[in-house]
């Protein structure tokens, strides 16, 4: 396979990567759909990219009030802008399916 035909395999299967997990966290059955927050634990090297915005391979921590906080490894799409968010230590808000923890979405738009 060339180059350009990798490149293109790979920005399809990130563009399909990243819709389904955000997808099924926030299309997650009502009940199912559940709002928290997670702590960053660490972060990797961006291992592709979602048109302008890196993906990002992240361990979280989930923590629910009355739950024992939960490890979720996963990759998310990163605005540009939120890169800073990711920092170890620091929490950001997060939706996750109830049946699949790791398909979670990251609410960039809700302030840390």
């Amino acid at each position: 396979m060339g180059l350009f035909k990798e490149i293109k395999a790979v920005s399809d299967k990130a563009d399909e990567f990243s819709e389904e997990d955000g997808d099924a966290a926030l299309s997650a059955p009502p009940g199912h759909a559940i709002n928290a927050r997670a702590r960053v634990v660490a972060t990797g090297a961006a291992t592709g990219m979602h048109g302008d915005n890196p993906i990002v391979p992240v361990e979280l921590m989930i923590l629910r009030a009355g739950t024992t906080p939960r490890p979720v490894s996963t990759s998310v799409v990163v605005p540009m802008t939120q890169l800073h968010r990711l920092a170890p230590g620091a929490t950001v808000p997060v939706t996750f399916s109830e049946s699949n923890p790791s398909a979670l979405a990251i609410d960039w738009s809700t302030p840390a």
